[in-house]
């Protein structure tokens, strides 16, 4: 809405910036711009026959008139003496489409003009016309054959243009002014006459012997009771379109509506993308739930696994009447169990954390092996505050010890090394023994044995889903250099982490 209101006040700018034209005071007007042929003051009535309102030049409907080129189109707009100054100026606009040569006598087409005597020749108080042998326009005043002044336009005229025409007339002189421009003036030394009761009429000649016609737009005629300067001439000239307020708010208008418009479609579109966007929300946070859950699923399986080969440890001890054994087992057991429970609502931890764990779990296991198991943890310091999965390397390094060094006892000196680096913020963990070594999952023994290794199979995968694709990988492999044994590594991009 912020845009409607917005283009409001453009709209209310706009309207006080339409600046009202300037008008010169004209006695007589007739503008057509109310659609209807009349003087615009009401005082003048006008006859007309058949003739039409037809656009402007300004694209006004019904707001210029249509002469069709025959003695039976014209405009008559009437005898008064509003129309027939002794000095004055006569202002139009002409469109003529195209020569007529309908009618006789002189070769002209008609555009304004009223007599100033009952004779055929020698009779025009003012007449403006096109001289159809040289094509241009003139201007004619006489009182008779010794008293008579003749202007003509400096060039052609363009058929169907749009032309304005200021004609005007003293004793003393008088001017033809074309588009603003002064095209021919001279001097006069007699009085307008006119010829009583004579209509000034539009369109036609109203003479017997020189019966001529035109085919014609006429628009904006304005009588004056002075000669108009230059400047005058060109405000006259420049004057902008009458309805450019009405234009302005009607063009205003339809930008509105189509704001308003395009706004409900905004805000319905991004109504109906707000709740897109909710359900997609919804549809992630129950997404997001259900993989919690799953995970805690998983480790609610890897903890009775860890528990449970725990206390066959332990009761292993015991049958062997190794009580001091396993209470060493029991005790250490005790402390990493309570570890394990406060990390059981977590899905990720420190390194330093998971390090913790790790250690104490290796010394159990170690206590199984009769401490016989060379152990060897390296540990870059800047991974210490990293995050990884809590209890990720547990199920590995039980598998490590009882399916790898448990069946080489009592061939070689058990090892298990770890490496824990960072590089670019990715945590990389190592789990190398000397063991029995990889075992290709198609073997059946395999499948027995690697229960926790598809727990942390499944974990890496939830944990790809939920956090990020990449956050996670595992490999298992052979030892190095073709050496017994198996290599475990783990990689974790705490850069994927929101953290």
């Amino acid at each position: 809405m912020k845009l409607v209101y917005f283009l409001l006040i453009l709209c209310l700018i706009v309207i006080a910036g339409c600046e009202k034209p300037k008008v010169i005071p004209a006695i007589a007007s007739y503008s057509f711009n109310d659609n209807e042929l009349k003087e615009d003051s009401g005082k003048e009535k006008v006859v007309f026959q058949n003739v039409n309102l037809v656009e402007d030049r300004f694209g006004n409907a019904k707001s210029a008139v249509y002469t069709a080129g025959n003695a039976m189109s014209y405009l008559n707009l009437g005898s008064s003496t509003l129309l027939k100054p002794k000095e004055g100026s006569c202002s139009i606009w002409v469109n003529l489409i195209a020569p007529n040569y309908s009618g006789k006598g002189i070769t002209i087409n008609p555009f304004i003009g009223t007599k100033s005597h009952g004779g055929n020749d020698f009779y025009e108080a003012y007449f403006l016309y096109l001289d159809r042998n040289t094509k241009r326009v003139a201007f004619t005043s006489c009182v008779d054959s010794l008293n008579t002044v003749t202007l003509v336009s400096e060039d052609t005229l363009a058929f169907n243009k749009w032309a304005h025409y200021v004609i005007t007339w003293s004793d003393k002189e008088t001017a033809l002014f074309i588009n603003g421009v002064l095209n021919s003036k001279s001097k006069r030394g007699f009085s307008t006459n006119y010829l009583q009761g004579d209509s000034v009429v539009v369109g036609i000649t109203a003479n017997e012997k020189n019966a001529r016609y035109s085919v014609a737009y006429v628009d904006d005629i304005s009588f004056y009771n002075k000669p108009l300067n230059a400047t005058e001439v060109i405000e006259l000239y420049t004057q902008p379109n009458p309805n450019i307020f009405f234009n302005y708010l009607s063009q205003i208008w339809k930008y509105l509506l189509l704001s308003a418009i395009i706004t409900f479609i905004l805000i319905g579109s991004n109504q109906i993308q707000k709740r897109k966007d909710k359900k997609q929300k919804e549809k992630a946070d129950l997404e997001k739930k259900i993989l919690e859950l799953e995970m805690k699923i998983i480790k609610a399986q890897l903890n009775p696994h860890f528990v449970s080969n725990c206390l066959s440890a332990i009761q292993n001890f015991i049958f062997k009447l190794e009580s001091e054994q396993a209470s060493q087992y029991l005790s250490k057991f005790s402390l990493l169990f309570r570890m394990v429970l406060q990390m059981a609502e977590k899905n990720l931890i420190t390194v330093c954390d998971e390090l913790e764990m790790m250690q104490l779990y290796v010394e159990l296991e170690s206590l199984r092996f009769n401490n016989e198991i060379t152990f060897d943890c390296q540990i870059d310091k800047e991974s210490l505050d990293k995050y990884i999965p809590s209890m990720i390397t547990q199920p590995i390094i039980e598998n490590a010890f009882i399916h790898g060094l448990a069946p080489i006892r009592n061939l070689r000196v058990p090892e298990l090394k770890i490496n824990i680096s960072n590089k670019n913020n990715v945590i990389k963990i190592k789990i190398e023994d000397n063991g029995k070594g990889f075992v290709e999952p198609s073997n059946t023994d395999a499948k027995r044995v690697s229960y926790g290794l598809k727990l942390v199979e499944t974990r890496i995968t939830y944990l790809n889903k939920l956090i990020d694709p990449d956050f996670c990988s595992f490999r298992i492999m052979p030892n190095d250099d073709g050496k017994p044994g198996t290599i475990v590594i783990l990689s974790f991009d705490n850069n994927k982490l929101d953290i």
